[in-house]
């Protein structure tokens, strides 16, 4: 199976790897579950179960090291919503990233401080030149985009400050760190016009574009981003793209495996789905 995707011209010999947890975590023994055709392992202390409604993900842990691998088979695209319950629902971490034929090619990270959320992503196409772009959406719309972005940086936030008018349209979806019952506390305590969206998951998303570049889309909890460069835009969407800089790009194929890293003590995964990769 050749993940890689071959130019004719020469690659990188060895591709920049992210060193995470979960991947030096996997032990020769993991509890495994079959869930929409996909097999889901638990690492580190976390115990995975399936139920009516997906893959149930029991979490021991607080350091954010366990989670689970979901072995996909050779694909080009994931998705999947996420609901998650957490006894610090104001601050977390869930780390989700992609690996092809043992290497990990990007990560997408979200963190929770103090109720305020933050995104950042790693690729590894062009090693430690990698860039990529952040493409903001509301309802289908783009809204805003930063360029030429380096791994690691937080360059999408929600607003520290209220934004007006007030109160603000409702969210799209739940929080990833919340429980049904704080979600309904916040909608209420900041006066949304509907609570709905506490019962729709924020939904994920990775795929790798015909071109080859890798790509995160995340369902936005807030109905509005704070870029980097001090824009405020009203959103619903972010999307992570990596920059692809031609024949010194290490571009791939496809991935086989996502892996989920969380805080939260309890995260459920629902409404999974992947595409196959054409070979």
């Amino acid at each position: 199976m050749r993940l890689l995707w071959n130019f004719g011209t020469p690659l990188w010999a060895a591709v920049f790897s992210l060193a995470l947890p979960l991947a030096q975590a996997q032990a020769q023994d993991q509890d495994c579950v079959m869930f929409q055709d996909l097999n889901h392992c638990g690492v580190g202390e976390a115990y995975v179960s399936v139920t009516d409604e997906g893959v149930r993900i029991e979490n021991g842990d607080v350091s954010g090291e366990s989670g689970v691998v979901i072995h996909t088979g050779l694909a080009s695209h994931w998705t999947a919503g996420v609901f998650s319950e957490s006894d610090a629902p104001e601050h977390g971490k869930m780390l989700l990233s992609s690996v092809s034929e043992g290497s990990t090619t990007s990560t997408a990270t979200l963190v929770t401080e103090d109720g305020r959320a933050a995104y950042s992503t790693t690729f590894t196409g062009a090693g430690e030149e990698s860039t990529h772009s952040a493409l903001v959406y509301y309802q289908g719309q783009l809204q805003g985009v930063m360029t030429r972005l380096h791994n690691g940086g937080v360059n999408v936030l929600e607003p520290h400050d209220p934004v007006t008018p007030w109160p603000p349209p409702s969210p799209s979806c739940r929080p990833a760190y919340q429980s049904w019952n704080s979600c309904m506390d916040q909608c209420q305590s900041i006066g949304y016009w509907s609570c709905n969206y506490c019962y729709t998951p924020c939904g994920y998303s990775f795929n790798v574009t015909p071109r080859g570049q890798c790509q995160w889309t995340i369902d936005l909890a807030h109905p509005y981003v704070e870029l980097s460069d001090g824009r405020v835009l009203q959103a619903d969407r972010l999307v992570l793209s990596e920059e692809v800089h031609g024949p010194t790009n290490y571009p791939y194929l496809g991935f086989d495996e996502i892996h989920l890293q969380t805080t939260a003590n309890v995260t459920q995964i629902v409404s999974e789905s992947v595409t196959p990769a054409k070979q």
